[in-house]
């Protein structure tokens, strides 16, 4: 697998496209994409967010810090009925493993049965926790 980043910019607070990654003897710079004009930025000045390899249903590449959402047909117990609810999580990356709501990514990206024994629809890419913050603070039914 080849490496992939990409990088939320604080100060234009802008997710930008890594080209090249440049190691010094003081520090480290990004070389970016900013449409046509590439530029270089220090590491302090940007959030560096590696790609997980993962695609979502759409085939959007995730990356570390993305928000996915997918659907869960859920059994109301006691009222027989069911329903669908969105579930909405961040994409979180540690000790080489990403995983969304403590599943492994890798196992919930496609739409069928889990583990519990939910139905759920694909995963799809929906914001990232750098400038999507407030999508995860409610979550749809």
């Amino acid at each position: 697998m080849v490496l992939n980043f990409r990088a939320f910019d604080k100060e234009s607070k802008l997710i930008r496209e890594v080209v090249a990654i440049y190691f010094g003897e003081s520090a480290a710079e990004l070389h970016i994409k900013d449409g046509e004009n590439p530029e270089y930025k220090k590491l302090n000045k940007i959030i560096l967010m590696q790609s997980t390899g993962l695609y979502d249903i759409n085939n959007v590449e995730s990356f570390e810090g993305d928000i996915l959402s997918r659907q869960v047909h859920v059994w109301i117990y006691g009222r027989d009925s069911s329903e669908w609810i969105t579930e909405k999580y961040p994409v979180v990356c540690r000790d080489g493993t990403c995983r969304i709501n403590g599943e492994i990514l890798g196992d919930v990206l496609e739409e069928g049965i889990r583990e519990d024994g939910l139905r759920q629809t694909g995963v799809q890419i929906i914001g990232n926790i750098h400038q999507n913050k407030d999508l995860l603070e409610q979550t749809d039914k």
